[in-house]
């Protein structure tokens, strides 16, 4: 076309110059590009499709190794995002979004965010942003709120067996041992005050107070 060649044949292939559009329609069941590399099991002969510009790769995808799912590589050939045939999505690095991202169900599975710590010391949930509060909701009901402070505004009730601060615990109506004695405990002290569950009494240096408050020591 205008004495330009735009499609070649080479022994290696075919060779397009300029863009190339493939139309039709929308029904999944039609083929409209098929790349075949040979065995999928092969990792030098799965099928893959490689960018280049100005003769430098920039990027590439490609099966996986079982053939099932794809992956997506920089150009140093590191893979950066797995999708496996089940949907399951795995990143290497960050993820970044200027919009929400939604988790959703799938049918009685239910949506989660997972954080694995297998080979870190620890794992992060940040709020990047300076002077920025993270929020936590259920169902459109805020449960959480992270300030920038530190500080942490629960909702409903904490379940939980122990609480560790380093700061203040406050309770708008209601602290509540639901299994046991109250306990609580001071650094490099240990325990300091029980509030029994049966008897309501309250021990001060003693675990087993006989009346309503029981002082071990002087006052």
């Amino acid at each position: 076309f205008n004495n330009a060649v735009k499609l070649a044949t080479t022994n290696t292939g075919v060779n397009v110059t300029g863009s190339a559009f493939i139309n039709g329609n929308t029904d999944n069941s039609v083929e409209f590009l098929t790349v075949d590399d040979g065995d999928p099991t092969v990792g030098s002969q799965r099928p893959h499709i490689k960018f280049t510009g100005a003769g430098t790769q920039l990027g590439k995808i490609r099966v996986l190794d079982n053939g099932v799912g794809m992956q997506f590589l920089n150009s140093a050939d590191s893979i950066k995002l797995t999708i496996a045939d089940s949907g399951n999505a795995t990143f290497a690095g960050s993820v970044s979004a200027e919009d929400n991202i939604y988790l959703t169900d799938a049918g009685t599975v239910r949506a989660k965010l997972l954080l694995n710590a297998s080979d870190r010391d620890n794992v992060e949930l940040r709020a990047e942003s300076l002077g920025s509060t993270m929020k936590f909701f259920t169902v459109g009901t805020e449960a959480l709120e992270l300030d920038a402070s530190q500080n942490a505004t629960f909702a409903g009730t904490i379940d939980s067996g122990t609480i560790t601060s380093t700061g203040i615990v406050k309770a708008a109506t209601t602290f509540q041992a639901t299994s046991g004695d109250m306990t609580f405990y001071v650094n490099n002290v240990g325990e300091a005050m029980r509030i029994q569950q049966n008897t309501g009494n309250v021990g001060i240096g003693t675990t087993t107070p006989n009346y309503k408050l029981t002082v071990s020591g002087g006052i």
